[in-house]
């Protein structure tokens, strides 16, 4: 078995990518329901950007 003198895991970085990938797709998802949607799916759509917001 190869022994590494590091860590090939750097957690710290592999959950800032996974929160900022969420982020991304409440902004793009958010963006497009808005945009498409009617009715109450604007709303939808809008509480998503502002999820979008509230995660930076």
């Amino acid at each position: 078995m190869i022994s590494y003198p590091w860590n090939p895991w750097n957690w710290d970085v592999f959950v800032l990518v996974i929160l900022a990938l969420l982020a991304l797709s409440l902004l793009v998802l958010g963006a497009m329901t808005a945009y498409f949607g009617s009715g109450k799916s604007r709303m939808v759509g809008v509480g998503l950007i502002v999820g979008y917001i509230l995660s930076w």
